[in-house]
């Protein structure tokens, strides 16, 4: 069993999206209305919810080596999907280029 097989659940990663989308909305909250940052924060929240399509599809094409690898998965997830490639990367998806958006996830250095 790989280190992803032993440490993932999809009960998890919901309830750890659940609470990143929640502490972009607090921030978004704490500034004044249609400041920038509270704009910014609200849109990253937005744009985190819609990803767990994407996080399904991404976790099924993982192969044996990238399930192994402690570092391919673990911290990255949130921390690419909040970045511009992020929004590259769910561009790509909403196109219907989902394969393309997978491997814009796995190989970003190529985009």
């Amino acid at each position: 069993m790989s280190y992803f097989d032993a440490n993932f659940d999809e009960k998890s990663f919901k309830k750890e999206l659940d609470r990143v989308v929640k502490l972009h909305l607090k921030k978004a909250a704490s500034y004044k209305l249609g400041e920038p940052l509270a704009i910014i924060e609200a849109k990253c929240a937005i744009a985190l919810s819609e990803t767990e399509e994407f996080h399904k599809a991404l976790i099924d094409s993982l192969t044996e080596k990238e399930k192994s690898d402690v570092d391919f998965y673990s911290a990255n997830y949130f921390h690419t999907m909040e970045s511009c490639m992020g929004e590259k990367i769910m561009n790509a998806w909403n196109a219907g280029k989902k394969d393309e958006a997978i491997d814009m996830y796995k190989h970003p250095l190529s985009y």
